[in-house]
């Protein structure tokens, strides 16, 4: 195997957190919680995906790369009516 690939010494084991650092983590938790630093449950009702667009803005997105699509397709099109005009121009002076 290849000695730059990440498993080239043969699988890891897995974190292991003691019950020492898992209360260090839970209280943390819980004061961000008190201090409303949690933030990202801030405004969520229960059963809300968390991460994941509204279907409006999962429908904004989708129209916004639509737009982009028909603008480049748009710039492509004006590129070449400037070409075959010039060349139309070119033919007449000949």
């Amino acid at each position: 195997m290849d000695p730059s690939h990440p498993r080239a010494d043969g699988p890891q084991r897995r974190r292991a957190f003691s019950a020492v650092d898992k209360l260090a983590h839970l209280t943390a938790y819980e004061q961000a919680c008190e201090s409303s630093d949690a933030g990202v449950l801030d405004g969520k009702k229960p059963g809300n995906k968390i991460g994941k667009l509204t279907t409006e803005q999962a429908e904004i997105a989708r129209l916004k790369r639509e737009l982009e699509r028909a603008n480049k397709r748009l710039a492509t099109t004006e590129t070449a009516l400037e070409i075959m005009g010039r060349s139309h121009s070119l033919l007449e002076q000949l």
